[in-house]
């Protein structure tokens, strides 16, 4: 079984996804061995679209639910700390 997302299995992955969000062990943050646990969810680009429709839907049903959602956008979050340093221009022309 494929853990990639891709053009077959985008709804099957939501379903996954919802399950491990909204379960105990990552609303609680629970790790192995005490530590904070990282969830990753590898996906192909060529569904980056249809990945960006599944976090929305994912986010909605998730708030239904009743679990609060933060998202941050890590891309968005990175150019404004490299600019808020001023070095934003310099990588650029890197």
């Amino acid at each position: 079984m494929s853990l990639v997302i891709d053009k077959g299995n985008i709804q099957e992955r939501f379903h996954d996804l919802f399950s491990v969000i909204s379960g105990k062990r990552f609303l609680q943050k629970q790790g192995l061995g005490n530590e904070v646990p990282f969830f990753i969810c590898p996906f192909r680009a060529i569904v980056s679209v249809d990945v960006a429709r599944l976090q929305k839907q994912l986010v909605n049903r998730l708030e239904k639910s009743g679990v609060q959602v933060l998202e941050i956008n890590l891309y968005d979050l990175s150019i404004k700390l490299l600019k808020e340093r001023g070095i934003w221009e310099q990588i650029l022309d890197l």
